[in-house]
């Protein structure tokens, strides 16, 4: 088993002495768990229960599965667990509430959606068929939960080309009932992600196909149940892109992997929504890929399976895990951020980075891009030279390290 993981602060005194302060602002751990013992596949069907997390279904070998596995976090194990309900299926939904798990629609032939709904009782190890989802079913939807109900939205009604949605429908287990809610607020789509932090929904990128060429997005939106309305935030600052893994952990959420309409990619962004902000972090350390999956236990984000094209091979399937972990960031930014300040923002040429509280020792800036355009030993940044644009400053002090966003007119 390949372990890699760092201590932050270390990492930014080595980087700040022999490197230049180059490289430590990216936040977050990945570390390389026991591969998953099924077949590699992508497109698979994952949540969370308690303390285990649980995988099903997906693409195997160009064709499709249901077989269902849990995975323990404290052992670094996998168990494999009954058949999921109904036929083999991929590019479902799945979600937990409470002590159960619900999974269902998707793909069960390659085009057709399906529309059947299984809850899993990790307790007995049994699936039990409930409500069918209404109408026509779907393929590539978004699913997350909110308290004691789950959502499903978007996604497309067959696997052709412009038949995606932006219907949002609530499941209750209680009365085991579909209720269509509002729409989502953007574009019809399907393979966008969704997560939910304290009570409230997000979903954002995906694609939608006009004629015979998709559309990736990045715009980025919240759904509150309480009112039933959608709300647009700050637009996802990654490349557009679809097919990529979305979670959220410690009150933030976060996006990564994916397609851009090109290649895969490997960058990772975090959503906090104090601040309706999106920030740059570690990149994923494994090989590219699309079509993963995610789930999260006690704080922390596992992340595996999926594929990618290599030519002439084709589709290569994965099995490997990563557990992602944010513990520095949580603790420490967050209340950096609101004690750094940076002035005039937005900006024509030069800006200040300041702090009542806390000594500046260093400024980086960077792209959207990921790439470093300025690294300076003071608080004075001088943007006359660049372009119009969203930068992103990473602040370290003499406490730790902010991370601050600059607009350059």
């Amino acid at each position: 088993m390949k372990r890699i993981t760092f201590n932050l602060q270390l990492i930014v005194m080595i980087a700040f002495m022999l490197l230049g302060y180059t490289s430590w602002c990216q936040q977050g751990t990945w570390d390389q768990q026991n591969d998953f013992v099924g077949t590699a596949r992508y497109y698979a069907m994952s949540f969370s229960i308690e303390d285990k997390g649980y995988v099903g279904g997906g693409n195997v070998n160009s064709g499709y599965t249901k077989d269902f596995w849990e995975y323990d976090p404290v052992n670094d194990t996998w168990t494999q667990k009954a058949d999921m309900g109904g036929s083999p299926r991929f590019s479902g939904i799945a979600f937990s509430i409470g002590d159960k798990g619900y999974a269902g629609l998707g793909s069960l032939n390659g085009s057709s959606p399906s529309g059947d709904f299984w809850e899993y009782d990790p307790a007995t190890n049994d699936w039990t068929q409930k409500a069918v989802f209404p109408g026509v079913g779907r393929i590539s939807s978004v699913a997350f939960s909110i308290d004691t109900k789950g959502y499903v939205g978007t996604g497309s009604e067959t696997s052709g080309i412009g038949n995606e949605t932006k219907e949002f429908w609530e499941y209750d287990p209680v009365t085991n009932s579909w209720t269509q809610m509002q729409d989502f607020g953007g574009d019809v789509r399907d393979r966008a992600v969704g997560f939910s932090i304290e009570g409230k929904g997000y979903i954002g990128t995906g694609y939608h196909f006009t004629g015979s060429s998709p559309v990736s997005y990045s715009d980025f939106w919240e759904y509150d149940p309480v009112n039933d309305t959608w709300s647009q935030k700050a637009d996802f600052e990654g490349v557009s892109r679809s097919n990529s893994i979305g979670f959220s952990i410690n009150g933030r959420g976060y996006i990564g992997l994916g397609y851009n309409g090109s290649e895969v990619v490997t960058d990772m962004w975090q959503y906090d929504p104090a601040q309706d902000d999106w920030f740059q972090m570690a990149y994923f350390e494994g090989e590219g890929r699309f079509a993963s999956t995610a789930f999260c236990l006690n704080d922390a984000a596992y992340v595996g399976l999926g594929y990618y094209v290599e030519p002439p091979s084709g589709v290569i399937e994965l099995n490997d895990i990563w557990v992602y972990e944010n513990e520095f960031l949580a603790l420490n930014e967050a209340a950096l951020n609101d004690l750094v300040s940076v002035y005039p923002n937005p900006v024509y040429g030069i800006a200040h980075v300041t702090s009542a509280d806390y000594k500046i020792l260093n400024v980086e800036v960077f792209d959207l891009t990921g790439k470093q355009v300025m690294q300076v030993s003071t608080n004075r940044i001088d943007l006359s030279g660049f372009a119009s644009g969203v930068y992103l400053l990473k602040v370290l002090t003499d406490e730790g390290l902010a991370t601050k966003k600059i607009v350059k007119r």
